[in-house]
């Protein structure tokens, strides 16, 4: 693969472009996705652990990008129907208030955990490693979904 600073802005743009076309199918499926809620919470961990596992085995960057750009679709899938979940069974004093900002911070605690642990695990096996890794955790999150 690349191995400048443009591979990463290929990535990102690449990503962000997946975000923002995934969320417009999304958008367009909005019904379907809250009739098969928890169907489609389960599709969304395969489909982020499958497209995770594949980026970490491919060295072509067509096809890593193309990995990345689909990556955006369990990324909103989620995101759709965590908040949906969340208005469904807060009441609107409790959301505004409490269960957005527990949420926020949850994520953002988790999210900070887990780059320190795979930053710490890409210095010690590399990036390949790291991307095996996330897949397997995420992959563990699908089978305890099902």
């Amino acid at each position: 693969m690349c191995d400048n600073e443009q591979w990463w802005g290929y990535i990102n743009t690449s990503y962000f472009i997946g975000m923002i076309v995934s969320g417009l199918l999304v958008i367009r499926f909005a019904k379907l996705l809250e009739r098969y809620i928890c169907f489609f919470i389960v599709f969304g961990l395969f489909l982020s652990a499958l497209l995770t596992m594949l980026f970490a085995a491919y060295t072509n960057p067509a096809i890593a990008l193309l990995l990345v750009c689909l990556y955006g679709l369990p990324e909103q899938i989620r995101d759709v129907i965590y908040t949906k979940l969340i208005q469904d069974h807060a009441s609107e004093k409790t959301k505004a208030k409490i269960i957005y900002a527990v949420w926020g911070a949850v994520i953002n605690l988790t999210f900070a955990s887990s780059v320190l642990l795979l930053a710490y695990i890409t210095e010690k096996y590399g990036v390949k490693t790291t991307f095996q890794f996330s897949s397997i955790v995420i992959f563990i999150a699908f089978l305890y979904a099902i």
